[in-house]
């Protein structure tokens, strides 16, 4: 639709790089796709959330703990930004940094 907001890329100074995913699961495989870009429909919403669409921040330049803000500028498809601030949340789920994932990564650098 015209109306539709087309998010081409996210940026933040907080971190070296921001990626967008949707997570799907195939043939009982839980995948992430990258994106090229992300629709929120004309009088619509989308939600980022874990499991479906979401970003992927990388190498953060500072430590960042719960409760914490983090600034990001999504870069929109006519040329316009627009700045939102997340707060940092405790996954639920998730294995702390002392205790490695495991992960494999394959050629096109799908984790699995």
């Amino acid at each position: 639709d015209a109306n539709d907001v087309k998010i081409v890329s996210v940026q933040s100074e907080q971190f070296e790089e921001v990626q967008m995913h949707l997570s799907v699961t195939e043939k009982g495989i839980a995948r992430m796709l990258p994106q090229k870009e992300l629709i929120v429909p004309a009088k619509g919403s989308l939600q980022l959330k874990s499991g479906s669409y979401h970003l992927m921040l990388f190498n953060s330049i500072s430590p960042l703990k719960a409760g914490d803000k983090v600034a990001l500028t999504l870069n929109l498809a006519d040329g316009s930004k627009l700045p939102v601030m997340a707060e940092v949340k405790k996954a639920a789920g998730m294995k702390s940094q002392s205790e490695p994932m495991k992960m494999k990564m394959d050629a096109s650098h799908r984790c699995y």
